[in-house]
């Protein structure tokens, strides 16, 4: 007998094939001796069980593979030893030729992966005669592989980050030329606007009209200077203490028209406690407000109720947006404040997107809570400017002055 090759007890056997093929196994791994083949093959280890199931025969090459003594093993009932096997889809039985992947934790700790794979042996009778066991090693190969998926996902996102860099960059130079055209045109407006509000004895109408216009212009101007900071990627602007309670009133009134001279009504309700201000940018807060106030409302072609409220609560303002509109379904939440999103024919998909940038950056968090014919609840939370119980001035209630 070979170095390295178990002893074969035959004093059990049942079968004389069993005999042959093991003296077969020995005579190979003799040969493959003798001509210096000592780890050939490396990665593949042979176990032979009778008809009973009982081992019989364990390869020098699975004995290091496992590190175990393969004389221990011999007469031992191999589904004693399967139990030491971790199989992910479950270990085959003995009439099983289906090839799974399986665990097994080394005596030293380590860990090693196999390809299991048996084959049912019959006499020439054509009785069962035994299994025969091989156990191919794909530590190796499972590890390069998960390796690899790894190296495709770092691939993805760097192409995913690139494609979005391209598209920020071409939105960039359009913007700029946008920004320049649409500032030529909001002075214009807000040149005519100022001159019809020095005019005396308006209609109280037409004061609030012209006041509405005139912060459309302010903050369709700030939108403009965005755009350039964006298409030139300069710094932001400094952020400031914003009266809150103000700014979703502005809003409100700057989407009235649209409530007003609309088919179809829908009625706006607000309801804003004494709050304290917070700090940020006014018109970023704004456009994201006007977003979400303009979403709700185009939620609901054929009329509803838009409620907007606004408490203070453990140091953070809490903002409810809802609407009795027609809702949305859960992949459509789920993807609501993905950039260039949408579900409507004529929509660009960065309302939400927006709203979702523009609270994140002021230190908040953005929460959507729909279903279909339901509506919609967008909830926006955002710190307070100063720490809780400090006494905050007074919220400044009313309309515009005349002028």
């Amino acid at each position: 007998m070979s170095a390295g090759v178990t002893d074969i007890d035959t004093s059990r056997w049942p079968r004389r094939e069993l005999v042959e093929l093991c003296g077969a196994f020995e005579h190979l791994r003799s040969t493959l001796d003798g001509l210096g083949a000592e780890h050939y093959p490396p990665d593949v280890g042979h176990l032979l069980a009778d008809a009973e199931g009982r081992i019989v025969y364990c390869s020098s090459h699975l004995e290091k593979m496992l590190q175990v003594d393969g004389r221990s093993l011999l007469g031992g009932a191999f589904r004693e030893l399967a139990i030491r096997f971790d199989a992910q889809a479950g270990f085959p039985d003995d009439t099983a030729e289906v090839p799974v992947t399986v665990g097994f934790r080394l005596p030293d700790g380590g860990e090693r992966c196999f390809r299991h794979r048996s084959v049912p042996l019959a006499g020439r009778d054509g009785r069962p005669a035994g299994t025969l066991h091989m156990f191919q090693d794909v530590t190796t190969a499972i590890g390069h592989a998960r390796e690899l998926a790894g190296k495709i996902r770092e691939l993805d996102q760097a192409r995913a980050s690139l494609s979005r860099a391209q598209h920020l960059k071409a939105l960039g130079q359009l913007a700029a030329e946008v920004a320049h055209e649409f500032g030529n045109l909001l002075q214009a407006i807000g040149l005519q606007s100022a001159a019809l509000g020095r005019q005396t004895q308006l209609p109280e109408s037409v004061v609030r009209a012209v006041w509405s216009i005139k912060q459309a212009v302010d903050l369709g101007h700030a939108l403009t200077r965005r755009l350039l900071t964006f298409a030139r990627n300069d710094a932001p602007d400094e952020m400031g203490s914003i009266d809150l309670a103000r700014l979703l009133r502005d809003a409100v009134h700057l989407v009235e028209p649209r409530v007003t001279g609309g088919e179809c009504p829908i009625r706006i309700e607000l309801s804003l406690l004494p709050l304290p201000q917070v700090r940020g940018h006014a018109n970023k807060l704004t456009e994201a407000f006007l977003n979400l106030l303009l979403n709700a409302m185009e939620a609901m072609p054929e009329g509803g109720t838009l409620h907007i409220s606004a408490v203070e609560r453990g140091g953070e303002i809490r903002i409810a947006v809802r609407d009795t509109g027609k809702g949305m379904g859960r992949e459509e939440q789920t993807r609501a404040f993905e950039p260039f999103f949408t579900t409507k024919a004529d929509g660009t998909g960065l309302g939400l997107s927006t709203v979702s940038e523009v609270v994140r950056a002021h230190g908040g968090s953005v929460l959507l809570d729909s279903a279909p014919g339901k509506g919609t609840t967008v909830f926006v939370s955002l710190p307070v400017a100063a720490p809780v119980g400090e006494k905050q001035p007074p919220v400044p209630v009313g309309r515009p002055a005349r002028g």
